[in-house]
């Protein structure tokens, strides 16, 4: 007997078949593959998120990553020189 498939399943195969377009090293070179990348990246996420994304000059992914969370109505936003260095890891 199958079921339903649920609205968190199908985002997770969508985001199983695009995920080959993002990987490290691809080139975020138009406002539409910006989107893209970011609507796979922030998806699934239930918060509010300051999201980092960090590239080279030649507009290239070196890495992404949620530094702050916050709810609706307010996050606090502190960026230490640690976070400033977070792509050279």
């Amino acid at each position: 007997m199958s079921r339903p498939v649920t609205q968190e399943e199908i985002l997770a195969m969508a985001k199983q078949l695009v995920e080959g377009q993002f990987r490290r090293g691809q080139a975020l070179t138009s406002p539409d593959a910006t989107r893209d990348f970011l609507m796979l990246e922030l998806a699934l996420l239930e918060r509010e998120v300051f999201y980092c994304i960090f590239l080279d000059n030649q507009h290239r992914v070196l890495t992404a990553e949620c530094c702050f969370q916050g709810t609706i109505d307010g996050a606090s936003v502190y960026i230490p020189v640690k976070s400033l260095n977070a792509p050279y890891r």
